[in-house]
């Protein structure tokens, strides 16, 4: 009976085996996939970071375009009622120009802050990737760990199975200590 077990529990030990490195391979290819997965966000969100400063670079230039246009007709206007380019014209022309400036600058500034934003995330995305893939590997290699584990454990058993059926018997009825084994891993009374 107990020669019986051990194609079984080597068969067990083999399949054991055999699922633990499949579950690994499984695990890695999924830790592959959201690795490019994030490897795909973090090219995108440095493409949106690009657009967000090619954008900025574009809203300044219209930005000092209106403002060079306000301007002129700023000095048109004053041109035409006479007023001098003094005093309170001066400080007008002088407030309207610093202000444009401003306008155009925080435009900048914006679009380098939404920039750096998704410059981080690209950042963020790459780590994940990395980290997706030593899981991945971590996985396949903790996956032969436990291939060895069934395999061992299986071995064990049948060195068990075979230590407890002595040498030249059949295993039915075979002397174990003071006891008698009758295809029961417990000896049986005195």
């Amino acid at each position: 009976m107990a020669a019986a077990a051990i194609p079984l529990i080597v068969a067990g030990g083999a399949i054991g085996a055999i699922g633990a490195i499949r579950a690994g391979n499984v695990a890695q290819q999924q830790a592959e996939a959201q690795a490019a997965a994030d490897r795909a966000n973090a090219a995108q969100a440095e493409q949106n970071a690009q657009i967000s400063l090619q954008q900025a670079a574009a809203k300044e230039s219209q930005q000092r375009v209106q403002a060079r246009q306000v301007l002129g007709a700023q000095r048109a206007a004053i041109a035409q009622n006479d007023i001098g380019w003094g005093g309170t014209a001066a400080d007008i022309m002088s407030q309207s120009a610093a202000s444009a400036e401003l306008d155009a600058l925080n435009i900048r500034y914006q679009g380098d802050i939404e920039a750096r934003g998704f410059r981080y995330q690209s950042a963020m995305d790459t780590y994940n990737a990395k980290q997706a893939q030593i899981a991945g590997a971590n996985a396949k290699t903790s996956s032969y760990f436990n291939a060895a584990g069934s395999i061992l454990g299986a071995g064990g058993s049948v060195a068990t199975v075979s230590a407890l059926r002595p040498a030249g018997t059949s295993g039915a009825g075979a002397q174990l200590g003071s006891g008698s084994y009758t295809g029961n891993l417990f000896p049986t009374g005195r």
